[in-house]
């Protein structure tokens, strides 16, 4: 397969495990991505990009392979492996995408971390970026970071600007209305008013919200026309992603 691959000792966060070759697997993936930002938030090649939480560059390779490597591009992520790649791979041919490494901890991934996230602020001028996006991020964040960081993304982003995130969105009445026999994950244990998690004692591992306080951090931060997309992993007919997708517009 032509193009960049992301090499099979990075590949582990990002692609099935059960996959034949694992990085053509997040290749794959990742041009799904692509198409989805192409379809529901409208991406163009002139839109500046901001990937938060960019791995190894698995949606920076999609884009860029998509749209023609003209988007101006900025990732960044907790891993410095992977932006070593990225700023290897990609940016040494594509100077207009950039990476950078941003030691954040985190409770599952990096502990060690030295920035919190709820703490954290971007690395970007506010209000530059057409279209931000965070995939599989908030499902390992707790209340404050996810706070943090919605309202990190809207400074980014300029006026009308597109945020798209996915999450494990519950709804109020999970207690009433439990998952479906063949959703892929139950959140069982309740350990906060807001949100579940699928391991007790590795609660970032995997984290649902309830979706009506997701809905509430968003308009909070400013948020406007946010668009609800539910996922396959509680079954949802056509879903076109295994988690949910919020899609949001920056006021203004």
């Amino acid at each position: 397969m032509s193009g960049i691959l992301i090499p099979k000792k990075l590949v582990d966060r990002h692609s099935p495990q059960n996959a034949d070759d694992r990085s053509v697997a997040a290749r794959e993936i990742g041009a799904a991505w692509a198409q989805r930002f192409v379809d529901f938030a409208g991406l163009t090649g002139t839109d500046r990009v901001l990937d938060i939480g960019c791995g190894p560059g698995r949606m920076a390779i999609a884009v860029g392979e998509k749209l023609g490597w003209s988007n101006q591009y900025f990732g960044f992520d907790i891993f410095k492996e992977d932006i070593n790649f990225a700023q290897k791979a990609i940016t040494r041919n594509h100077r207009n995408f950039k990476f950078k490494h941003l030691n954040i901890s985190n409770q599952h991934y990096n502990p060690k971390g030295r920035i919190a996230a709820d703490k954290v602020r971007f690395p970007v001028n506010p209000g530059w970026f057409d279209f931000a996006f965070a995939t599989s991020v908030f499902t390992h964040f707790f209340e404050s970071d996810v706070r943090n960081y919605v309202r990190e993304a809207y400074s980014a982003l300029r006026p009308g600007g597109i945020f798209l995130a996915t999450f494990f969105l519950l709804p109020e009445d999970y207690d009433a209305a439990p998952p479906k026999p063949a959703a892929r994950f139950r959140f069982e244990h309740k350990i906060a008013p807001h949100f579940r998690v699928l391991y007790r004692n590795d609660p970032l591992k995997a984290i649902g919200y309830d979706i009506g306080w997701v809905l509430r951090v968003y308009g909070e931060a400013g948020f406007q026309d946010l668009r609800f997309i539910p996922g396959a992993w509680n079954c949802a007919p056509g879903a076109v992603s295994s988690q949910d997708i919020l899609i949001a517009r920056k006021s203004g």
